[in-house]
């Protein structure tokens, strides 16, 4: 321990030499400059400013356009549906009169019809 308690009451002693490395010293001047890392978390800090309020609008404005677009479609499905149904039901009556003479044919066939062409 030394002399350690001889300087520790303030008197005058040998100093022991450190037993740790010390660095050199820098100066007021050289803490204060700004480093080139900091510039760069600067620049980066603003670009993920601008990028995080930029998405939430980005993002607001797709959604409206998808429903917008998705509406479209709902309606150009709608009316191509109403079209397929048009056409199917101009055929449907043709069909129904086929159907009624096929039945009354097949009826009168068999004897059952109590029509006038029956035997």
């Amino acid at each position: 321990m030394g002399n350690y308690h001889a300087r520790f009451l303030g008197g005058k002693g040998a100093e022991k030499p450190l037993t740790y490395p010390v660095g050199h010293k820098t100066s007021r001047s050289e803490l204060m400059e700004p480093h080139w890392t900091g510039y760069v978390g600067m620049v980066a800090g603003v670009v993920g400013a601008i990028t995080g309020i930029a998405h939430p609008v980005m993002g607001y404005v797709a959604y409206r356009r998808s429903n917008q677009i998705e509406a479209s479609d709902r309606r150009l499905e709608l009316h191509k549906l109403l079209n397929e149904t048009h056409v199917a039901a101009d055929g449907l009556l043709h069909l129904l009169s086929r159907a009624l003479a096929s039945r009354q044919s097949t009826l009168s066939m068999r004897g059952l019809g109590h029509s006038p062409y029956s035997a």
